[in-house]
């Protein structure tokens, strides 16, 4: 996935969500409290134009909310040898009948000595993920991940991730 699909669901989820939070009773960005959740993921890896390589992920979203924004950690590690660590916010794009969609932007530091040099140690990470939520909590979900240095060096080629994500919360 194109890293300008990925600027454009952004902006597009930031503008409805932020609409609907202005709304709320702790306004724009005000404080609300959210059920932490652990999620682990696993799946292929794309790298210069092949999927030969895995990533698994953990991450973590806290006990808040700021607005629609759950502030998440993460931290993965891929078998080209590569860790990345990173901190940033997931928000919903929507909840249907169980359905959902999310979308994620997170800043962080990315290993460069394994055999995938992303050409910087500031690594963005964008994803959007689709699933189902079952009643008790438990998230399954299909979640398409970019990483980037976003051009802040002067080479940036990028990588993808295609992650089954299972999301338990914190009770």
């Amino acid at each position: 996935m194109g890293s300008s699909v990925i600027v454009a669901l952004f902006l597009a989820s930031i503008a409805h969500e932020g609409w609907q939070a202005c709304h709320s009773p702790g306004g724009c960005f005000g404080r609300v409290e959210e059920t932490p959740v652990y999620s682990f993921a696993a799946g292929p890896m794309r790298f210069e134009e092949e999927f030969d390589y895995g990533e698994v992920y953990l991450r973590y979203g806290f006990d808040r909310r700021y607005g629609p924004f759950q502030p998440i950690v993460g931290l993965s590690y891929a078998d080209t040898g590569n860790f990345w660590a990173g901190f940033g916010g997931a928000w919903n794009l929507f909840d249907l009948d169980g359905f959902y969609g999310e979308l994620s932007v997170m800043a962080g530091l990315y290993d460069n000595s394994g055999d995938a040099d992303l050409g910087s140690a500031l690594e963005f990470r964008s994803g959007l993920e689709l699933g189902y939520e079952w009643d008790n909590g438990v998230r399954l979900g299909l979640s398409v991940d970019h990483r980037s240095n976003a051009n802040t060096a002067s080479d940036n080629p990028g990588m993808e991730t295609v992650l089954l994500r299972v999301s338990v919360p914190v009770r």
